[in-house]
């Protein structure tokens, strides 16, 4: 198993064995904050291009100019959480603020707070369940997810549209279009599934993120905002014993990280041809990419 050092990536992409990634120290003079948050993203997606590389030290690169770079990048009018701090009101000690929390990080002592529930209307008349979190959590929220976005994306399939980077729910209607015109394929099958966010089993979801991740304080740091407590609406504050929160900044990478090992890879290693094939996109907050889905898959000419 060859290594990369902290200060020596070496990123020659050839590599015939099982290595590993521990990270790797910015260290340069004169480079802004952005610059500094680019290089460490281009470094992690370049060795991720390696899909048998194992990532050791992750936890590296949550650092007070990436934390920084969370504060700008987090939406400061949503709701707040249950410690009622805005946005405005953390930035007011910003960098005080951003050094306690990095050195919580690094010691291992960061806790998320409880999650505030909020009941959402849906277009059926039901109400979807929602987990507010504090803004100090969803900047941690934000470097999580920013993370294993760069690990994870060069292992998804094509046809994966759902919540990724350039990708969206249009996407898909024309990957299912192009796949049924002149008659190509006869059928279509359509799954939905239902309150999937609020389903994800933890102990399985911990297992598919240990195949590529060896840090195991980054894992730890998945777990503790997978399992945090919720305030109901009701007043009682309940573990989180199963699911990812919906609403939460990492939960759509979480999300597709599962149902890549899970739907994706299993349907094309047990079913996958030419004429079978899968496409997967979320159709929350695409109604109108919903409806040009179904009208493709309902044409006559198109299906059997």
């Amino acid at each position: 198993m060859s290594t990369e050092l902290r200060d020596q990536q070496n990123l020659n992409l050839v590599n015939r064995t099982r290595s590993t990634y521990n990270g790797g120290s910015d260290g340069q003079k004169g480079i802004t904050p952005s610059e500094t948050i680019q290089s460490w993203k281009t470094r992690i997606s370049l060795k991720a291009q390696d899909k048998s590389c194992v990532f050791t030290n992750l936890m590296k690169h949550i650092n007070t100019d990436v934390l920084h770079e969370a504060y700008n990048a987090i939406n400061g009018k949503k709701a707040l959480g249950v410690d009622q701090i805005s946005k405005s009101e953390y930035g007011k000690n910003l960098d005080e603020n951003l050094k306690d929390l990095q050195e919580r990080l690094a010691r291992g002592s960061y806790r998320p707070l409880p999650k505030k529930e909020a009941l959402i209307p849906k277009a059926n008349g039901k109400k979807r369940s929602i987990a507010i979190a504090s803004f100090e959590d969803k900047i941690v929220d934000w470097c999580v997810g920013q993370i294993l976005t760069q690990v994870y994306e060069p292992l998804f399939i094509r046809n994966s549209f759902g919540y990724r980077p350039n990708k969206s729910a249009h996407g898909a209607v024309e990957a299912c279009y192009y796949s049924l015109e002149k008659g190509l394929r006869a059928n279509v099958i359509e799954i939905d599934f239902s309150n999937f966010f609020n389903t994800i089993p933890h102990k399985m979801l911990m297992g598919i993120l240990e195949k590529r991740i060896g840090d195991t304080r980054f894992l730890g740091l998945v777990r503790r905002l997978l399992t945090g407590e919720i305030l109901k609406v009701s007043g009682d504050i309940v573990d989180t014993a199963i699911g990812t929160p919906q609403g939460g900044i990492a939960s759509p990478i979480l999300a597709n990280i599962y149902l890549n090992e899970v739907l994706d890879q299993w349907f094309i290693k047990n079913y996958g041809s030419y004429n079978n094939i899968i496409v997967r996109y979320a159709d929350d907050g695409a109604p109108r990419a919903r409806r040009e889905f179904r009208n493709v898959i309902s044409l006559n000419k198109f299906c059997a």
